[in-house]
């Protein structure tokens, strides 16, 4: 009888151990569930608006050095588990993320009409209780890679494009799987674009006016690009060209020339970043010689700021040109709400000067002291 039990206990033994390491060895990516207590779009002046019902999202996680995608096995429920997952804030809970198909620009795909909300579009991973990186965009377009071998993710983006205006990201949170669940808290989103305008005029105390224009109406901005690959777990983009032409227009009644609202890309143009943003143009002033012949001077203005553009900031470049120099003011809103007084050069005033130049190239003050503006 006592070696009956002993039997039977190793049998138990046996099969407990075995069943340990079957459980091991079938771990595969599972759904993980998301849930928020708030999702926010964000300008830079900090107003804020919750994220409506029907935002689409894309939640993206990064390894814990924040360079690629998390990448899980195959399953049978996707074709790859690949790190990411596409969501839908829907019914009057926006706190959670339910999983929805959504096409390529990140718009939801109707099956009978009705969002095809289903698990399988979930993000999913093989991890537990490990710390990486989260990045959340909307709406919830795909993503490129990198074609240079790095695999890199990235979002091609054009700074003319209204739709790209309205693309949002998240910083990069730090999230934890647990119980395959992950957990937000007070994430909000921004747009990538700084809203740019650049106005030409000559001053109000310059003794006599002259009759001016653009030459070939055209401001060149230099060391920024229309388009680029953005990075959104870095925050950073990789330009297409290193300058592009903007056309201007002359307003007759108010005597000024000007960009209208133009969109940068946001980032650090200072030389240790992306580079000092660089504005020219060549002024056209039409006068008489003293025999009274009409002549025209030609005289190129190029000049070098040296500044950060916050995302969604609203910076209007005011260039004031006297009959010897060039005076650059700077007046910074949120382009959310252009009442408001939004983060200014070295102060709280929403305008003030901040260099000039005279027409041979001299710096004379402004910037604190740097030769750059």
């Amino acid at each position: 009888m006592r070696k009956t039990h002993i039997i039977l206990l190793l049998c138990f033994l046996i099969s407990v151990g075995c069943q340990e390491r079957d459980i091991d060895m079938t771990v595969k990516a599972q759904p993980v569930d998301v849930n928020a207590d708030q999702i926010t779009f964000k300008s830079s002046g900090g107003t804020t608006s919750r994220a409506p019902e029907g935002t689409t999202i894309r939640l993206m996680v990064f390894d814990v050095n924040n360079v690629n995608l998390v990448i899980g096995e195959d399953t049978s429920m996707s074709d790859k588990a690949d790190g990411t997952g596409t969501y839908i804030l829907s019914g009057a809970d926006t706190r959670t993320f339910r999983p929805c198909q959504l096409d390529n620009d990140g718009q939801p795909v109707l099956v009978d009409g009705k969002w095809n909300e289903d698990k399988k579009y979930s993000l999913r991973l093989t991890m537990e209780n490990t710390t990486n990186h989260a990045v959340l965009v909307s709406p919830g377009r795909m993503f490129n890679q990198k074609a240079d071998g790095t695999g890199r993710v990235i979002f091609p983006l054009d700074a003319s494009n209204p739709d790209d205006h309205n693309f949002y990201v998240s910083s990069t949170v730090p999230v934890t799987v647990s119980d395959y669940r992950i957990y937000l808290s007070g994430t909000s989103m921004s747009p990538v674009f700084s809203k740019v305008k650049v106005n030409i005029r000559q001053s109000e105390e310059k003794q006599e006016q002259q009759v001016y224009e653009i030459k070939d109406k055209t401001l060149i901005l230099k060391n920024t690009s229309q388009k680029g690959d953005y990075y959104p777990n870095l925050q950073t983009v990789d330009f297409y060209e290193d300058s592009y032409d903007v056309q201007m227009n002359h307003d007759a009644v108010d005597e000024v020339w000007s960009t209208g609202d133009i969109y940068l890309f946001a980032g650090d143009y200072t030389p240790g970043g992306l580079g000092s943003l660089g504005i020219s143009f060549t002024l056209l002033v039409h006068a008489e010689d003293d025999e009274g012949n009409a002549v025209t001077a030609e005289m190129p203005v190029n000049m070098s700021i040296s500044q950060i553009l916050n995302r969604a900031g609203y910076y209007v470049y005011d260039v004031i040109w006297t009959s010897e120099s060039v005076i650059l003011r700077l007046t910074t809103k949120d382009w959310a709400n252009e009442d408001s007084n939004d983060i200014v050069v070295d102060g709280n005033a929403k305008t003030q000067i901040v260099g000039e130049w005279r027409f041979d190239g001299n710096w004379i003050n402004g910037g604190g002291g740097s030769t750059e503006i």
